[in-house]
């Protein structure tokens, strides 16, 4: 593997093809059955023949195009004609998992349902003439404990809002699936259900546990079958990944797979499987604080990798997803009504846009903040940088976190080719998720 500085792209042979990968663009490409003489001057002769091809697929481009076209995704990406709510309208939940920082927080002056669905449709309305569509996620704590503000608040979105286009899904933890909740999926469309599985049933069982001391893993696989069966939802399966269950995540998958093949691997794959990781919290667990720091991110390649060989379809072959602290049109509503930027950032003042009292006094606070949130998302080392269409600025929770600058570019680095080779693999499908190329390009 090596970088072509000349068209600003990385190259790699891999069998007997030639595979190109533009960071700036995040296009890649295949020159199928080259010759066997992998020099630099064999390289360029091939992608000279190939040039009109490869410059209209933004896969080779000078210098000056690829930090345009860089800086145009980050922007396209800051700057969205979707709004982006994740409601959190609980901190409650019935499980008691491991490493969970949100039962230590206080929910205080709860909105009502009614209040709350007038409240957020307000705060839409403010918006309204900016976006197109609605990607409304409703979280918690469990938002299934509050089935009746599930179905309250869609009724209400799609009353005020048929102009737009909704998206409604649901972060939860899978245990409270029943017909009620099969016929709200249904009657609002609901796209997607993100489900945690933290291993095989041994290793799930001792990190999610139901405060009543059942199991919850065959809980979990039998409800996302029911969703299979009786919805058109999609089920994507997260797994919050550390030192203690990282080594089990295949045996997780083989489990799954054994009740629910049919949906994982058939063409139309109903389950998607998104390696995942634990968010380090603000506030520490006493499970979190005795963690030791793995490199997460070589190991998410390896698993990532694996997964695209045993015909599975996972949510996306980057580690490093966008931050949605550089959304402009990204935002968090905690129980009492409170705005934030982030769901990681709930309870922590770096991330709070506006109180409820604040936005109900006076809604330009919340704009002003902001605007000066997603404008900071980026340092002047950035703008240019090959890798910013990947991770546009970093996470500035980790960032504070950490006590220091979220620059990923040396760790990307370290991981280009382990990203070059699941790309090689695979390919998008037209939900924009990541599975086996059907064929090569």
């Amino acid at each position: 593997m090596k970088i072509l500085k000349k068209y600003n792209c990385f190259v790699m042979f891999k069998n007997n093809d030639l595979f190109l990968f533009n960071p700036y663009s995040l296009a890649n490409g295949i020159i199928e059955n080259t010759c066997s003489n992998k020099s630099d001057y064999s390289i360029y002769k091939l992608i000279e023949k190939n040039r009109e091809l490869l410059e209209n697929a933004n896969i080779i481009m000078d210098k000056k195009l690829a930090v345009s076209i860089s800086k145009y995704y980050s922007d396209k990406s800051k700057y969205s004609n979707t709004i982006m709510i994740s409601d959190a309208m609980t901190f409650k939940c019935n499980m008691n998992c491991i490493y969970c920082f949100e039962s230590s927080l206080k929910e205080k002056n709860i909105l009502s349902m009614d209040d709350r669905a007038k409240y957020i449709s307000d705060f839409l309305k403010m918006f309204s003439n900016d976006f197109e569509s609605i990607d409304y996620v409703f979280f918690g704590g469990e938002p299934l404990i509050f089935l009746k503000y599930i179905e309250k608040m869609c009724k209400v979105l799609n009353k005020n809002f048929n102009n737009k286009s909704l998206h409604f899904s649901i972060t939860t933890n899978g245990t409270l699936i029943n017909n009620h909740v099969i016929k709200l999926l249904n009657q609002y469309n609901f796209e997607e259900l993100r489900i945690t599985v933290d291993g095989p049933k041994s290793i799930h069982d001792n990190r999610r546990i139901l405060k009543s001391g059942e199991s919850s893993f065959e809980l979990i696989i039998n409800n996302i079958k029911k969703i299979c069966e009786n919805t058109d939802s999609k089920v994507i399966i997260n797994t919050v990944l550390d030192e203690n269950n990282i080594n089990y995540y295949i045996n997780m998958y083989n489990q799954i797979k054994e009740s629910l093949e049919q949906y994982i691997t058939n063409e139309n794959p109903r389950i998607i499987f998104n390696v995942g990781l634990l968010c380090n919290p603000m506030i520490d667990t006493n499970y979190t604080k005795n963690l030791k720091n793995i490199n997460i991110s070589i190991e998410y390649y390896y698993l990532a990798s694996k997964l695209i060989d045993l015909g599975a379809t996972i949510t996306n072959p980057f580690y490093f997803p966008h931050c949605l602290n550089s959304s402009e049109k990204s935002f968090t509503i905690d129980p009492s009504g409170n705005i934030y930027k982030c769901v990681s950032g709930i309870g922590q003042k770096n991330f709070l846009l506006s109180s409820y009292n604040e936005f109900i006094e006076n809604p330009l606070i919340m704009l002003k903040n902001n605007i000066l949130q997603i404008e900071k998302s980026h340092e002047k080392r950035c703008i240019g940088c090959e890798f910013l269409s990947m991770c546009n600025g970093g996470c500035k929770f980790n960032s504070l976190k950490n006590s220091i600058k979220s620059c990923r570019k040396t760790i990307i680095s370290e991981e280009i080719e382990y990203l070059m080779e699941l790309l090689y693999k695979g390919e998008f499908d037209e939900n924009g998720f990541f599975r086996k190329k059907l064929y090569k390009n």
